[in-house]
């Protein structure tokens, strides 16, 4: 069946269909990829991939234990998180203006380097090299070449985590900042203020016209 991607606008409080062809192009013109999303949101197959190595990185987290979950229904928990600010919310802050100054750490992860060589033509980008998590399967940083083998972009994704007991926790996304060193621009995506967990959906949630009409 032919994919279909729709992203959610808050300016408009709308979502609209976004460009599922090609997940290398931009979104609304921002500095930030289509496939960014958890810093790779591609097609597998699109892709020839090898295993290149095992490391120590710093790992980009809201904080470094879980968050916790409050119940909101019986089959609901909510997860409220800080707002990360970025430099250019924050008055007299030093540094890049898209770079987040408030709740963002750093925490030493054991990852798998993963590069990967597009087999598309019409694919924007070359070879991605990213890190994965060992142990949650997360990608931290995506390094992107374009079609010539030039390194152009970054990737970092940021991920918070929740837990109730010892029965059940989750990681969450939360963060895409897009470091664009070719035209030395960036942007941010994510840096929600709250999320939350749902045990039993409703099938119909998934149509076409509730994701069309969930603001309305």
């Amino acid at each position: 069946s032919q994919d279909a991607i729709w992203a959610y606008v808050p300016s408009t409080r709308r979502a609209r269909r976004v460009n599922a062809a090609s997940r290398s192009d931009p979104v609304a013109g921002l500095d930030i990829f289509a496939d960014d999303l958890n810093c790779y949101a591609g097609k597998v197959e699109y892709y020839q991939w090898k295993l290149v190595g095992e490391q120590t990185i710093l790992a980009p987290l809201l904080q470094p234990y879980p968050f916790p979950m409050k119940s909101v229904s019986p089959t609901r928990q909510l997860i409220d998180t800080p707002y990360m600010s970025a430099g250019y919310e924050v008055p007299n802050r030093r540094g890049a203006p898209w770079w987040i100054q408030d709740h963002l750490v750093f925490v030493k992860r054991p990852v798998w380097v993963v590069e990967g060589q597009s087999s598309d033509p019409y694919y924007n980008f070359g070879k991605v090299i990213m890190y994965f998590d060992k142990e949650m399967y997360r990608i931290y940083w995506k390094l992107v070449h374009n079609r010539g083998g030039e390194y152009f972009y970054t990737a970092m994704c940021g991920y918070h985590f929740v837990k109730n007991d010892e029965t059940f926790s989750a990681v969450f996304p939360n963060l895409v900042v897009g470091v664009n060193d070719k035209t030395n621009r960036a942007a941010l995506g994510g840096r929600f203020q709250s999320s939350f967990l749902e045990q039993h959906w409703d099938p119909g949630y998934f149509s076409l016209r509730t994701i069309t009409h969930m603001t309305d």
